[in-house]
Order: C-alpha cells, then structure tokens, then sequence
C-alpha cells in the first residue's frame, strides 16, 4: 500500500507543480509582450544584443517574483482542483482505478495520498501568506520594475491627514513605514468639538516603539500669538504600520494575521469601515482556505469513479461547479454583507459549500 500511496502521491504533486509552473510561464510571457517597449526602456542603452537581453530579463524577474508568490495563494485552490482532474484521467487511461477496485482497496483510501499531498500544498499557501508576503509588502505595491535592490519594505510616500484615538491629526511630506520615519512633520491637536487647538511641527519624527520621538519638535497654540515651546516625542497608538493601513488602502490583504490582530486591538482608532475591511482581511484567508478544501472535495465524484468515464466530459461538468465556488470564496472575502460581522460574513461561502461536500462525499462509489 506504500507503494500505491507514493506512486499516486508523486502523481499527484508533479500534476500541482507542473500546472503552477504553466500558469506562471503563460502570464509572465503575455505581460512580457504586452510590456516588452518598457522593459527594454528600463533596461537601458546596450550596443550589444547579449547584455541588453539579460539586464531586460533581470528586470522582468525583479517585477514578476513577488507577483508570482502571491499569485500563488490566489490560484491554488483552482490549481489543487485541476491537479486531481489531471491525475484521475491518468490513472483512468491505465485502468489503475479498476485494478485498485479488484484488490479489495476503497476508492477513499486509494486517493488518500491526494488529500494528503494538497493538504501539505496548502499549508505551504499559509507559510507565504503569513511569512513570505508580509515581508515583500514594498515590491508588491511598486510598479517601477527596478526594485530588485529593495529589500520588500513599503516605499517612502506621503502621510496625508491621519488621525489617531486622541483626534490628533497627522501629515507628513514624506513618510517611510519600513524605517518607521516621516519627515515634514505636522500635527494638530483638537478640542471635543473638532477645533485645532494646537500645532506641533517637527522636521523629523521617528518611531521608538511607543511613541514618535521628534526632531526640532516645536508647538504653538492655534490661532494664538503664544510662546512657541520645545517638544521631543508625541506618544499616540499609531505606528508605522497603523498609518500604513491607512495610507494603502489593500494593504490590509498583505499583513500577518498577528499584525491584523494588532490593529484591530487599537478599537478607538479604527473607523467602523475600516474595522470591517481589516477583520475581512484577516479571518477571510482562513475562509478562503475552508473553501479551497471543500472545493477539492466536490471535486472528487466527478473524476474518481468505479468504471471508466471520458475525463474530457467529467471536466467540463465539474468546472462550472467549482468555478462558481472558488469565485463564491472570493466573492465573500472582498464584499461585505450588510447587517453581518465581517468577521462572520467570510465564512459564509465555507458554509454554502459544506453541504455540497458532504453530499459529494457521500455519492462516490467505492
């Protein structure tokens, strides 16, 4: 049975590789097409043909390896699915189905390397969602394909008006969340009607871990002609990656699930909505997740069957269903539902599917 579990397994796995491999070649090469006018701008003058190929495949590289990591967690689901479909139909042309069937072995515990083999895949889909992508965040959201020499932190951009729990209000001119700087420092502090009541300005402010330590921090009384005083740090709940929530406005999708959690633990800073988008954005990679493998499941009475069946004609059944789930799945993690957590509401898909998987597992023959 070891033999049988590592055959169909390795079966299994190169069908999943293969078929990420495919995809991640055709979509690169169409950009690069598409592209190819930029790249070769970006690439620079070269008088030779050699040189001038490598440093424009060096840039397509540089641009499309982030892109693919994440690329990869959101076609999974489909590639796990089609991996099986693939299998099943190789299996079925060499009528190995039949003689598993003869040897007294279930058709469940025959494909049982299968589950194990996309569970392992999918685990691998949770690593680079809360390892991996968190820490390319920077190239993700550049366009300009000459940041291979970024180390994956988000770009120096501007701070506009922010504000924290206190009301404070906070600008920057620029704003760096990697190195947790900003520079043309303005903020306004407001009374418990909105008013500014004063402004603190500072050519400089750095993060220290709990509170923005300035430089040539200054303060004045708004609409007063007071003494200007001297002021060194502006402790607030907004760190770096608060104000970068806000600043970016997917960058939610981006973040650790733990990070996600931090900012939702800051409960007087979070606008209802942007609550919302951030507790979508972190329970709905879980409720994607569920639907992935309640997909896989729905799947298997179309390809694993106790006599042979044309696999062209199984497909083509099948996709439409899980098609429809996969989108349900994404559907629910970026739409809201009025008058449901949103929290609760990326669970909804996984919940729709469930039935339909344990009504697909209960019709395969074995």
């Amino acid at each position: 049975m070891r033999l049988l579990d590592r055959s169909i397994g390795i079966q299994y796995f190169l069908n999943v590789v293969l078929l990420l491999l495919i995809l991640a070649s055709f979509i690169v090469v169409v950009d690069a097409s598409l592209n190819m006018h930029r790249y070769l701008r970006y690439a620079g003058e070269h008088d030779e043909f050699l040189p001038k190929a490598m440093s424009t495949i060096s840039i397509i590289w540089s641009l499309w390896w982030p892109r693919l990591v994440q690329l990869f967690n959101y076609t999974l689901g489909f590639v796990l699915v089609s991996a099986l479909g693939f299998t099943m139909a190789q299996l079925v042309a060499r009528r190995e189905l039949v003689a598993i069937l003869a040897s007294g072995i279930s058709l469940w515990r025959a494909i049982a390397p299968v589950f194990v083999v996309a569970f392992g895949f999918l685990l691998i889909g949770v690593a680079n969602q809360e390892l991996v992508i968190p820490r390319i965040v920077g190239i993700l959201l550049a366009d300009d394909p000459r940041v291979s020499n970024q180390d994956g932190r988000i770009g120096v951009t501007n701070l506009p008006t922010t504000a924290d729990a206190s009301g404070r209000l906070f600008f920057a001119t620029t704003f760096d969340p990697g190195e947790g700087v900003m520079e043309g420092v303005k903020v306004w502090e407001r009374n418990q009607v909105g008013v500014p009541t004063r402004l603190i300005s500072a050519d400089a402010a750095r993060w220290d871990g709990s509170a923005w330590v300035l430089e040539g921090g200054r303060a004045s009384l708004v609409g007063q002609a007071g003494e200007i005083t001297a002021i060194d740090r502006i402790e607030t709940e907004m760190d770096p990656n608060a104000f970068a929530v806000r600043r970016f406005a997917g960058l939610g999708q981006h973040l650790s699930f733990a990070t996600l959690g931090d900012l939702l633990g800051q409960d007087e800073s979070l606008t209802p909505e942007l609550r919302r988008r951030l507790q979508r954005d972190r329970w709905g990679r879980v409720g994607s997740w569920l639907a992935m493998s309640l997909s896989i499941v729905i799947a298997v009475p179309f390809f694993v069957t106790r006599e042979p069946r044309n696999m062209a004609l199984q497909a083509a059944k099948c996709a439409p269903i899980v098609l429809a789930a996969l989108v349900l799945s994404a559907l629910g993690v970026s739409a809201p539902i009025a008058g449901m957590p949103g929290w609760l509401s990326v669970f909804l898909p996984a919940m729709l599917l469930a039935p339909a998987a344990a009504a697909a597992a209960t019709s395969v023959q074995t």
